[in-house]
């Protein structure tokens, strides 16, 4: 059979070919072909399909085909066997370019004879040589399993591990045997590894199966010894894409739980445990709880039964383990929490002051080191500390939920003394603060100020110990399904991000019964152990709660919160919640917290649609910034400053009736609230400030298409700066035996509407209870399409048998300052008129003002039900654009709308007819002629 030779090589390497020679790029895979123009590449789909005439081509392949190829070394030209022997081999030449024979060189009979091998370390005992950078060396051979230097894969047959799911129970003892190898040969490879300077342990690729055991015989879940797989320091567990399922029987014993009495549903566990240890992880892989195995064939409901069980545990981080991580983790269907951290600190004597006089003692130790009597000072007993475990120091809780050291003053004081009683340091600090030790430090006593004074000693509830658990990582992990919560906490400096926590504290997804308590929830720090808990990008949804935070710093940003509760804080000293999305929730409900606990709480940059409520404690700050609420129910109350956030209703003008939303807040400025409006004109929510407050804390505000009560949290309320479009709003006041007053102070009221009083006045005292109007710089404008008869209504519904009794109604005065009254609309329009059938003094003040109302007929400033009520008062003074429609000082009385004088003195006409009026502009008071002379409104005679 007859061939065809073609060249081959680097493209780079390509020499000219002679025509009809063929030449094949080995790093291209382009072809060649030599012609008498070059060298031509053939035509591909990967040049486009370069067109030439392939006829000589064509032609000459087919008559080098019909050509015997018989050829010789010696002719190749890069070849030159001019002289040669047997034996002989080719070397190339750099210098000439070519390849030459020449004769074999002389055998080597030493490894260290060859130029390319390094002995300049020996060699030891079972190395093997190992090719670096172009020199092979000698090194120890790798072990069995390991990939790489810090790398070891786990075993299986030497471990006595094996594969395998066993499905639901019953379990045959072979399968329970199997569990339990596999428990103690996962352990046992671990410990090796870590033994052996191992950094990463892979598990190989699998399903594996697991057990929880009671080898101690514990008769009570919190008295079991469990026996999980435990990880190592510095070491990294790799579960590469691995499953590991807990075996679980409710009703039938595992033989690896050595209890005599316990029932079987009551067994224990953690799957997973980092106790104790240093940058140690655990990844990549997929954790199935017992639930799926369960029974809840008990008959029990409460805490002490198979559905109240919540002891196991898909990973459990603690007894002072640091910088540790569970990432890219799938764990769901455990009893407790799918990741649990402890808040317990590790290694011997952790517990400083065990079994110790914690009590503080009266007294003030002194920069001498002299203790002296200052009021609710107090000092407690020398309390040992041990050189060698006691480096760090923090104060802790003494236990139980919720709780944290009761000290009042929020800081104390460490003084530390060395071994011969000198006060060599003394550091101020809070609770869970770490402090370190002095090196000659022998003792510390605690130091409180600020307490109760005059006590015989106080007794806080706190301990002292070396630094709990911390700096624990969660990311990229989803935590689903679990019975009670997904992740709970105590760990002083947790970070959990980029999780997908859902459905926990729920039925687990299968109709597991649920949780029998209302701490379900997706996330809980609320037993304010930890020191900061940082939370950020996660999805979060479908669940009961949420966030349950007690931690002492929280940080929650970038979430997405659907389905789930709102965020709970409890005692807490610092919280940031921002840049987060809720959807049928809210970012904040404030929880109870102990009265000495300072908080301090910002809400900022979120978009929530559903309800919230900010309502603060003792000594609480709260500051809501900037942010998008969607919401049809809302509570701001007591300490908080609301400042440029957007409110608008989700039901809008649908919802019929009343709904109970308040404001009652410290600063409400620059916010904007839109479509709280209800079918049939009832308020929607109302907003006051709190009594006392600084009359500038509600600023800046736009309230759109809005019904709410005004003043029902304090007498007196001010709006500046202020616009009203299209809102209705009820004048309401907290005590009704007291005057009240409303001030619009730069501000614009466009198609307004005003309900005033409302309810009996439960006054006996003489003279009747004043509700005053102020209205300075502003503007009230009605627009074309302005749908009442009248803007200010008030409306006391008072009957005779209250009046019998002496219940007075309410007396208004309006008083309006350079401000504008522009009317479009071509209704009847009265600004202030009573509506109801008892007679209410109304006094109207209007100065400097303009005013822009067409036809003078149609609009009137004052109005009564009876026009002969004559204690209605009407003084304009410099205003511009309105005259009232009748003027008759003479016969005033019969009409509900009178121009008073306004003089430094009386005009000496006014004193023809009883009940004229004059307005004394020197004193600014109201003054009425009896017959005889001019007594003011509060019964004064004129001097």
């Amino acid at each position: 059979m007859k061939k065809i030779l073609i060249r081959r090589g680097l493209k780079a390497d390509l020499p000219e070919l002679s025509e009809g020679e063929l030449g094949f790029c080995t790093d291209t895979k382009e072809v060649f072909i030599g012609s008498d123009e070059g060298n031509i590449p053939l035509p591909s789909m990967d040049n486009g399909g370069y067109e030439y005439d392939d006829t000589a081509i064509f032609e000459a392949l087919e008559m080098k085909s019909e050509i015997g190829h018989g050829h010789y070394l010696n002719e190749i030209y890069d070849v030159d066997t001019s002289e040669k022997s047997d034996g002989d081999t080719l070397r190339y030449d750099a210098e000439s370019g070519r390849f030459s024979a020449v004769p074999l060189p002389a055998a080597v009979s030493h490894l260290e004879e060859l130029a390319d091998v390094d002995f300049s370390v020996p060699p030891a005992e079972h190395n093997v040589l190992s090719f670096e950078g172009g020199t092979w060396k000698a090194k120890a051979a790798p072990q069995a399993g390991q990939e790489f230097s810090s790398t070891y894969l786990v075993e299986l047959d030497r471990w006595g591990i094996t594969q395998g799911s066993f499905g639901k129970p019953p379990y045959s003892e072979a399968e329970w045997e199997t569990a339990f190898n596999n428990l103690n040969g996962f352990n046992e490879a671990l410990e090796w590894a870590s033994e052996k300077n191992y950094t990463r342990v892979v598990v190989p690729k699998g399903t594996y199966s697991f057990c929880y055991t009671n080898l101690n015989g514990g008769e009570f879940q919190y008295t079991v010894q469990t026996n999980p797989i435990r990880l190592h320091s510095n070491m990294t567990f790799d579960l590469n894409a691995s499953t590991f399922e807990v075996m679980f029987d409710s009703e039938n014993k595992n033989p690896y739980d050595l209890s005599q009495n316990m029932e079987p549903w009551r067994l224990p566990g953690d799957l997973i445990a980092v106790l104790g240890c240093y940058n140690a992880h655990v990844t990549n892989g997929t954790l199935i709880g017992d639930i799926p195995n369960r029974s809840f064939s008990d008959g029990g409901s409460g805490f002490n039964s198979e559905r109240g069980m919540e002891q196991t545990y898909g990973i459990r981080f603690d007894r002072g383990s640091e910088f540790c991580s569970a990432e890219n983790i799938d764990v769901s269907q455990f009893m407790g929490d799918g990741i649990t951290l402890g808040a317990y600190p590790g290694g011997p004597s952790w517990l400083i002051t065990q079994s110790l006089d914690r009590r503080g003692y009266p007294g003030f130790m002194n920069t001498n080191g002299q203790i002296e009597s200052r009021p609710g000072a107090y000092i407690t007993n020398p309390i040992p500390l041990n050189p060698e475990h006691h480096k760090l120091i923090q104060m802790r809780t003494y236990g139980g939920y919720t709780r944290i050291p009761r000290v009042e003053h929020t800081r104390f004081e460490y003084l530390f003394f060395d071994s011969s009683d000198n006060l060599i340091r003394r550091q101020s600090a809070i609770y869970l603060q770490t402090v370190v030790k002095p090196f000659n430090a022998s003792y510390v006593r605690l130091q409180f100020v600020g307490e109760t004074p005059g006590l015989d000693n106080i007794n806080i509830s706190y301990h002292l110990s070396t630094p709990q658990i911390s700096y624990i990582h969660i990311e990229n992990c989803k935590i689903y399904n679990n019975h009670r919560g997904g992740i709970s906490g105590g760990a002083d400096f947790t970070s959990i991000e980029k999780c997908k926590i859902f459905h926990n504290g729920e039925d687990s997804s299968n109709g597991t019964p649920i949780f029998p308590d209302s701490t379900r929830y997706q996330i809980n720090f609320e037993d304010s152990y930890s020191n900061r808990v940082s939370i950020r990008d996660c999805q979060i949804f479908s669940g009961f709660h949420s966030l349950l935070l007690g931690a002492h710093h929280i940080e929650v940003t970038g979430c997405i919160f659907s389905g789930v509760g709102n965020i709970h804080i409890y005692n807490n000293a610092a919280t940031v919640i921002s840049n987060n999305f809720f959807n049928g929730s809210g970012p904040l409900s404030l929880m109870n917290s102990m009265t000495a606990q300072r908080r301090n709480i910002l809400v900022t940059n979120n978009v929530a649609v559903g309800s919230h409520s900010f309502t603060t404690r003792e000594r609480d700050r709260v500051r809501i910034i900037g942010n998008t609420f969607i919401t049809d129910s809302f509570n701001a109350r007591g300490n908080v400053e609301l400042v440029h956030n957007y409110y608008e209703s989700i039901s809008g003008n649908e919802l019929r009736g009343h709904t109970n939303p308040t404001l009652d807040v410290t600063e409400m400025k620059d916010n904007t609230f839109v479509n709280f409006r209800s079918t049939n004109g009832e308020w929607r929510f109302s907003v006051g400030i709190r009594e006392g407050q600084d009359d500038k804390v509600m600023t800046g505000n736009r309230f759109i298409n809005c019904s709410f009560i005004s003043v029902n949290t304090t007498n007196h309320m001010k709006f500046t700066d202020t616009e009203f479009i299209d809102c209705i709003m009820d004048y309401h006041h907290s005590n009704r035996a007291r005057d009240a007053s409303i001030t619009f102070e730069r501000c614009l009221l466009e198609n307004p509407r005003m309900r005033a009083g409302t309810g009996f006045q439960h006054n006996t005292r003489d003279g009747d209870v004043v509700c005053r109007f102020y209205y300075t710089d502003s503007k009230v404008v009605f627009r074309e399409d302005y749908p009442y008869d009248e803007y200010i209504r008030s409306t006391d519904n008072i009957g005779q048998p209250q009046m019998d009794e002496g219940v007075r109604v309410r007396e208004y005065e309006l008083y309006l300052n350079n401000t504008k009254i522009e009317k479009n609309t071509e209704r009847n329009v009265t600004f202030f008129r009573n509506t109801v059938d008892r007679l209410q003094p109304h006094r109207v003040f209007v100065k400097d003002c303009d005013f822009n109302v067409g036809d003078p007929s149609a609009f009137r400033m004052i109005r009564d039900v009876s026009e002969t009520h004559s204690e209605n008062v009407l003084v304009l003074n410099n205003c511009r654009g309105y005259r009232p429609p009748v003027i008759n000082f003479m016969i005033f009385e019969e009409f509900s709308e009178s121009v008073i004088p306004v003089s430094p003195s009386p005009p000496v006409y006014m004193t023809v007819i009883k009940g004229s009026m004059w307005f004394n502009e020197d004193q600014n008071k109201l003054y009425i002629w009896n017959g005889e002379q001019w007594i003011s409104a509060l019964g004064e005679p004129l001097e």
